[in-house]
């Protein structure tokens, strides 16, 4: 009798826990049945994962440079420029062709991040903008604050058979 107790708190736990973390996400279709079309769609998981991320637990975020009421400022984590700082709503809106009444004020706050962090970093010449839900590689809205001092590419390393060809030629 104690162990079925236990169970249905257990469940009961989850349920509630779950709720919590899923409340005020959208649906995504990132797991569908075998032969139903599209399978595992990673950018939709990884939207949902950083939507629950954003609004339940921010601090799990690394490198976060400023926070609001509305949105979430931290340096990408794939730089492609000196200043390379992603700015997130902490609404779960997948793109902007799916904003909403009542979505004005995170897009709004969004961008008033973005004024305030290229003025206290004193950038003079940067890009401000968001991808289409095709370009992303999380299906979830936010921005790019890049100052335009764009990173220089590591030259690839030279294979072997054009490093001999080169040193034979000399």
């Amino acid at each position: 009798m104690r162990s079925w107790l236990g169970l249905i708190v257990v469940f009961a736990l989850g349920v509630g826990l779950g709720g919590w973390f899923f409340a005020g996400t959208k649906w995504r279709p990132f797991l569908v049945p075998a032969g139903a079309g599209r399978g595992l769609d990673p950018e939709e998981l990884r939207g949902l994962v950083g939507s629950i991320a954003v609004r339940r637990a921010p601090q799990v975020l690394p490198d976060v440079v400023m926070t609001t009421k509305y949105s979430i400022a931290f340096e990408s984590p794939w730089p492609e420029a000196r200043t390379h700082l992603v700015i997130v709503p902490r609404r779960d809106i997948k793109d902007l062709a799916d904003l909403r009444r009542g979505d004005e004020a995170y897009v709004i706050d969004a961008v008033a991040v973005a004024g305030r962090l290229a003025r206290t970093r004193g950038l003079k010449r940067w890009q401000f903008f968001t991808r289409g839900p095709d370009e992303q590689t999380v299906r979830y809205l936010h921005f790019h604050l890049v100052s335009n001092e764009i990173l220089q590419p590591k030259a690839p390393a030279p294979d072997r058979e054009s490093a001999k060809s080169d040193s034979a030629g000399r």
